[in-house]
């Protein structure tokens, strides 16, 4: 029999018998676990079927096909952030920080938070829109014209000649910005064409032309040409007055005198003119002077006078040269020239107020005073304190020292030293640094370093900031050794070694036992050993060499029995020494050391060009590494580059 709401064909009792029985029930129960309510399996639920008492979880799915929702209508703010709810009429949304936004507000958008835009835009089609391809805010009518803006004060940019805080959409180059304070400036085609400035005077930057005439009864400053059309009108311009143009470029009024035309500055003819008293003037083609009236000023030798305005004495007037003076009388002359006087050294003497031989003649400020001789050995000296301004003193032949224990020191422009000890009353435990005076303040100081101990740390000499203090720009020198010392002289802008030594006699003439450039060539008579110490890290050698060479065997580095392990990397290239160049070739050499053994050497010709028989071959021989050149290639050329690295024991000692 079939059921009700699910269909379902139950066993009748007494009428099913077993095997049916069990089937039906078996049907029957599969159909009720499939059951969902979805089409097919069981009947749909209606809404008055449902009561959702607790908040609905739709597993972050969406509502679709929703004709609407609506809200319950809360006094209060909803308590879960990120909801839209309706509270007092209006719509809300709780965001992620718990802040209530409101919506609508009667019936309309709320604006209030974006200052209160509200208008009849919301029933009409005026719009207002953001461009970014051209960085624009639009606002539009109904029209799409552009809408008036009615508000107060507006406040803009001060903006560019090329870009004004006013300017218009079809031509952004022109319009008005501000040239400073109180400054308003007019703009075309993103040039400067008016200025306004705060005395309210306008500058045109080209011609201006008044079309209209001008009114104006104050000053017109005009850089350029000013043209006027019509006639300009200036009320403060009377009849016995005319414009002129001053030195300043103004447009002024200025009164008339005299009658005639009016007088330009090339060759104008003046008739009669009353030149009252002129500041200057040049009278070179004039004629006419009266010399009996009319005379003022003393007229000069140069132009026929005598130069001076009073006379003494009679008769004729003196000349310059070789005069005859009748029983003159000459009161305290002044002397230029020689004196022909016989008797000008007895003179002299007589007012010398020197007294002892090597006395000198000094000027006190007032009078020429004498300058008693020094002792034997002194040197005169500008003395300030002296009633002369000058002093004698001695040489002083003591440096000032300063010996420090373990300890670094910062010298000053002012403590006076001369030599810088570092260890000297105690063994350093630490490396120390001492830092020079500013080069700037320093000009012509000398300064001598030294390391006086043999502890196993450096003293770094260091300039103030990033001030040069040694050859190729370096800022730093550094002393490792017992008795390494720098002596620097400062020329005001950088301190530069000028004498110094280390320690050891390999690399005596040298200031510092870090990297050390060399501008050009440099010959080294005798060994080059870099020592490498006993440091618990990698040493190494980079060096360049070239020259000739002849057949047979030449020693290239030998290395010590104590060096733990080291390998040589070396690229040279070789060339054939003939009547005429046959040929060159670049060669590659690898091999290695230890204390007990010499690894094989690995050789390789990289490239060649040309006929260069004979390939040069490299081997050790015992502690040696040697370079044999084959008889078959004769004499010849080469260039070495030779890389080698080592780790603890002594440094390998290079031969070539």
């Amino acid at each position: 029999m079939g059921t009700t709401y699910m269909s379902l064909n139950l066993p009748t009792p007494s009428v099913t018998i077993g095997p049916d029985w069990a089937t039906d029930l078996n049907t029957a129960l599969t159909t009720v676990d499939s059951h969902d309510h979805s089409s097919g399996k069981g009947q749909r639920i209606p809404t008055t079927g449902l009561n959702i008492n607790a908040d609905l979880t739709l597993n972050d799915n969406g509502l679709t096909s929703v004709n609407g929702i609506t809200y319950k209508n809360n006094t209060t703010d909803h308590a879960t952030n990120i909801t839209a709810y309706a509270k007092n009429g209006d719509f809300y949304f709780k965001d992620s920080a718990g802040n209530a936004v409101r919506i609508t507000s009667g019936g309309a958008l709320d604006l209030s938070g974006t200052g209160g835009i509200t208008g009849d835009y919301t029933t009409t089609s005026a719009v207002a829109f953001y461009t970014d391809s051209v960085l624009t805010y639009f606002f539009q009518d109904s029209n799409t014209d552009p809408a008036i803006l009615s508000f107060g004060t507006a406040e803009v940019g001060n903006g560019t000649v090329s870009l004004p805080s006013y300017s218009f959409t079809s031509d952004k180059d022109t319009g008005m910005y501000s040239g400073g304070a109180n400054i308003l400036n007019l703009g075309t085609a993103g040039t400067q064409a008016l200025t306004i400035n705060a005395s309210q005077q306008a500058t045109f930057s080209a011609r201006a032309t008044f079309s209209a005439g001008l009114t104006n009864d104050t000053t017109l400053t005009q850089t350029g040409v000013a043209t006027f059309t019509a006639a300009p009108i200036f009320s403060s311009v009377t009849a016995s007055q005319t414009l002129e143009v001053d030195g300043s470029k103004q447009l002024t009024s200025v009164g008339i005198t005299g009658t005639g035309n009016y007088v330009k500055d090339t060759s104008p003819t003046l008739v009669t003119p009353d030149l009252g008293t002129p500041s200057a003037g040049v009278l070179t083609n004039a004629t006419g002077l009266p010399l009996t009236s009319g005379v003022t000023g003393t007229l000069p030798v140069a132009n026929g006078g005598t130069g001076v305005t009073t006379s003494t004495g009679s008769d004729n007037v003196v000349l310059s040269n070789t005069p005859t003076l009748d029983t003159p009388i000459i009161a305290t002359p002044t002397i230029n020239g020689t004196i022909s006087w016989a008797d000008k050294t007895a003179n002299y003497d007589a007012l010398s107020p020197n007294t002892t031989k090597g006395d000198i003649t000094a000027f006190n400020g007032t009078d020429n005073v004498r300058v008693a001789v020094g002792a034997d050995g002194q040197f005169l000296k500008a003395d300030s304190t002296a009633s002369s301004g000058l002093s004698y003193g001695s040489v002083s032949n003591t440096l000032s020292v300063n010996s420090l224990g373990d300890a670094g020191y910062t010298i000053t422009d002012a403590d006076g030293y001369d030599v810088i000890i570092v260890g000297k009353s105690a063994d350093m435990t630490t490396g120390r640094t001492v830092t020079l005076p500013t080069a700037a303040d320093n000009s012509n100081r000398r300064i001598t370093i030294t390391k006086g101990d043999s502890a196993a740390f450096d003293v770094t000499i260091d300039g103030e900031g990033a001030e040069v203090v040694g050859p190729g720009g370096a800022t730093t020198l550094t002393l490792s050794k017992e008795g390494d010392h720098a002596t620097l002289l400062c020329d005001g802008t950088e301190w530069r070694p000028i004498a110094g030594g280390l320690a050891s006699t390999s690399q005596a003439g040298l200031v510092s036992t870090g990297t050390q450039s060399f501008a050009g060539e440099k010959t080294f008579t005798g060994d080059i050993i870099i020592d490498g110490g006993t440091k618990p890290h990698s040493n190494g050698i980079r060096l360049l060499r070239g020259g000739d060479y002849a057949a047979g065997a030449k020693n290239l580095l030998t290395v010590a029995t104590d060096n733990t392990s080291g390998f040589i990397r070396m690229r040279f290239t070789t060339s054939r020494n003939t009547s005429s160049l046959q040929g060159a070739k670049t060669h590659e050499i690898l091999t290695y050391w230890h204390s007990t053994s010499k690894g094989a050497v690995s050789s390789t010709s990289t490239s060649s060009v040309g006929t260069n028989t004979g390939d040069p071959t490299v081997a050790w021989s015992s502690d040696t590494l040697q370079l044999t050149q084959s008889s078959g290639n004769g004499g010849g050329s080469w260039m070495l580059e030779i890389d080698v690295g080592w780790i603890g024991g002594t440094a390998p000692t290079i031969d070539i």
